[in-house]
């Protein structure tokens, strides 16, 4: 009761009027800006604060009914954040329980910063046995703080020397996961930077990943074990050895069978796109499907790590040229409610997914005897005709599409507009300051400027083979942006394309 009792004195001289949120009472009401705000901004229709702006009110962003719209639509985001419900049946107890210790040490502050001692101490006493459990070595010190300072207080030296002790043991926990946290972000750091001398580069990276190991087998915290298999997942991607990045995520997993409690939603995922990834790069079906029905529970569908992990699958299916089970793949994907409900960018990527596939069921021997016809013939002659305008960011959707013009106009002896489409490549090639961030896709387009000189032609095809056998060796790279992913290998466009010359 006295717990009751300090609290509501707070609450009572302190509360506010009204507490703004969203929540599924107020996104009902539709004819609220917030509402509306909030359901186009899910929907992609915004990309800078003037589309906004101009969709919300017809006006420019510095009116001041968008911008205390903008404020006040902010502030009920994050009042929004203190009530997500973590207690889905997805969320892993470690994730659950990270989340309630942050939640309830916030208030645990709150009440402190109100002279509320005897509730905050009583809930940190409840956040540090979570937290112990779960090995949460930076709440553990917060809580026995407060713990021992109250103990000393009350001059109740037993519990004092109890949470010293605790503190005193996890001090050096915290600063080993620092340390964890900073050779990590070190190997991340350089292996996004493309100016990074390759030579010294691996020796840093090695050691590194050496003083992870150490630090590992010394320390029993979870959050150095992580740090640990992501900073050589990095070293095994950068050897391009997809092998071993398969053998590093069977390692967590197997560190995950055998310490249950520090299993992580975010983890996870990211090893599982890690993992699919390197089955994609070895062009590995059967493991690429045996992992998504084993793993497949970690995605939720209809999220973004979920398309994801379904196109990881869906491009491995292609690559390995098992076309019917990527029909049924994207058949699964295009049907979902959820798709109909995803972004714009997203549904126009998985368009072009969509060219590629129909292109290669008509040029490859598959058991699905010509069900996919109509929608194909419809969907090329769409294509044709597709002036394809993306943003500069989406360069990527641009080349491909392009391509897939290319592709389907080949098909159908329209050089004309063979022609045209390669100019386009070769002219957007030469404007892009980036470009050469893919060295495979730039060798695919003088492949096929080799093909425009050639007049189309077998007989005067040559200087190509300089630029194919560097294609040939060159292997697909990918530094974790999925939209640079190859729809399918450029080497074997180039062999269809050339076994139709005459």
């Amino acid at each position: 009761m006295k717990h009751l009792l300090e609290i509501a004195n707070i609450v009572t001289w302190k509360k506010v009027k009204k507490i703004e949120i969203f929540d599924e009472a107020s996104l009902k009401n539709k004819s609220s800006k917030f509402n509306e705000f909030f359901e186009a901004l899910m929907e992609g229709k915004f990309r800078n604060d003037r589309d906004a702006s101009t969709l919300l009110y017809n006006s420019s962003p510095t009116d001041d009914k968008y911008r205390q719209l903008k404020s006040r639509f902010r502030k009920r985001l994050l009042n929004t954040l203190f009530f997500i419900d973590v207690n889905i049946p997805s969320a892993s107890n470690y994730s659950r329980a990270y989340f309630s210790c942050n939640k309830d040490w916030t208030l645990v502050k709150i009440l402190i910063s109100y002279d509320a001692r005897l509730t905050a101490n009583d809930i940190a006493g409840q956040i540090l046995t979570t937290s112990l459990k779960f090995k949460f070595a930076d709440i553990i010190m917060n809580c026995a703080r407060i713990l021992r300072e109250n103990a000393s207080l009350e001059k109740n030296e037993k519990d004092f020397l109890y949470y010293n002790e605790i503190i005193k043991g996890y001090q050096e926990v915290v600063f080993a996961e620092m340390q964890s946290e900073e050779l990590y972000q070190k190997v991340k750091l350089k292996f996004e930077n493309t100016y990074t001398d390759e030579f010294q580069y691996n020796s840093e990276l090695t050691q590194n990943c050496e003083e992870l190991i150490i630090l590992s087998e010394k320390y029993n915290s979870p959050v150095i074990t992580f740090n640990m298999f992501l900073a050589w997942l990095i070293k095994f991607e950068n050897e391009d050895d997809s092998v071993s990045v398969i053998e590093i995520c069977n390692k967590m997993e197997d560190y995950i069978t055998n310490f249950p409690q520090y299993e992580q939603d975010d983890k996870m995922v990211l090893f599982q796109l890690k993992k699919m990834s390197a089955y994609l790069k070895l062009k590995d079906f059967e493991s690429s499907k045996k992992n998504t029905e084993k793993n497949g529970k970690y995605f939720i569908e209809g999220t973004n790590s979920w398309f994801q992990f379904m196109e990881l699958y869906y491009l491995t299916a292609l690559h390995s040229e098992n076309f019917t089970n990527a029909f049924a793949i994207f058949t699964k994907i295009s049907s979902s409610t959820k798709f109909k409900k995803a972004s714009r960018i997203l549904r126009d990527k998985w368009r072009i997914y969509e060219y590629y596939l129909f292109y290669l069921l008509e040029n490859t021997n598959n058991s699905l005897n010509g069900i996919y016809q109509n929608r194909a013939n419809q969907l090329f002659l769409k294509l044709l005709n597709d002036p394809v305008i993306y943003a500069k960011e989406f360069r990527t959707f641009t080349i491909q599409t392009v391509i897939a013009q290319i592709l389907v106009a080949f098909e159908n002896k329209n050089f004309l507009s063979c022609a045209e489409n390669i100019e386009r490549l070769k002219s957007y090639a030469s404007k892009q300051s980036k470009f050469d961030e893919s060295q495979r896709v730039s060798l695919f387009i003088k492949l096929l400027i080799q093909l425009l000189k050639s007049n189309f032609s077998l007989k005067f095809l040559s200087g190509h083979e300089k630029y194919f056998e560097k294609l040939e060796n060159l292997s697909m790279q990918d530094k974790g942006n999925y939209f640079d992913i190859e729809i399918y290998p450029y080497e074997k466009l180039w062999k269809l394309l050339v076994s139709k010359l005459n």
